[in-house]
């Protein structure tokens, strides 16, 4: 490194994810201070071990609240936003997280004076695809760029390793059976234990219904 990352302010959107975790560790190995925005403080403790005393700070922040992202990027010198999203659930949406979410990022970032800037969108991202997912994503590089020029627009393929949301998806799906397809799974072996069998099979006796001490008659015919 050359250092021109030491001691300066480094704010990363979305840092508890994938990818932002391991960026984290990079921006903290270069020296910098870093402030992850996230939306649930408590859930990204994981991350402060990784650096020295007060060189990491977790704060509360969300793409849909400017307020919020205006506070995180207080004395910022750098920012990064790695926020997105694989499909829309519990009340996200691609439009208000990729697109009018990564704008709102960029004009905190600006209106803080950050002198670099990296939004992280995705391959295929297309102003013109059918796909939201991907036109969403083009949307927020345009916003970015109309407020921050000098931003640098990432665009990586499928990211993947041990934390990620798409090979552990498909392995999630793996485990139980394909649709109209029995289940592939196979029940345990049973354990037998050498050289142990019933008394019946093995002595050619029964308990007597009406022994006491649960005796063994022999039988009159033995089994062969």
């Amino acid at each position: 490194m050359d250092g021109s990352l030491i001691d300066r302010l480094v704010v990363v959107g979305g840092g508890s994810g994938f990818v932002g975790r391991y960026l984290v560790q990079e921006l903290i190995r270069a020296g910098a201070r870093v402030r992850v925005v996230v939306r649930t403080p408590e859930k990204a403790n994981f991350l402060k071990p990784l650096g020295g005393l007060g060189q990491i700070d977790i704060v509360a922040g969300n793409v849909t609240d400017a307020a919020s992202l205006t506070a995180a990027f207080a004395h910022a010198d750098a920012g990064v936003n790695l926020v997105g999203i694989l499909d829309e659930r519990a009340g996200q949406k691609f439009a208000r997280v990729q697109a009018d979410g990564a704008g709102a990022v960029a004009r905190a970032a600006a209106a803080a004076g950050v002198t670099a800037f990296v939004q992280v969108s995705a391959i295929g991202a297309d102003a013109a695809s059918k796909a939201e997912y991907a036109s969403t994503k083009a949307a927020g590089e345009a916003a970015v760029t109309a407020a921050l020029p000098f931003a640098t627009i990432v665009r990586p393929s499928i990211v993947f390793g041990t934390e990620d949301q798409f090979i552990n998806r498909f392995a999630a799906l793996a485990k139980g059976p394909l649709p109209g397809r029995r289940s592939s799974r196979r029940s345990p072996p049973r354990r037998r234990t050498a050289g142990k069998r019933s008394n019946s099979a093995g002595r050619g006796c029964t308990r007597s219904a009406t022994s006491s001490r649960g005796s063994c008659a022999r039988s009159a015919a033995p089994r062969r």
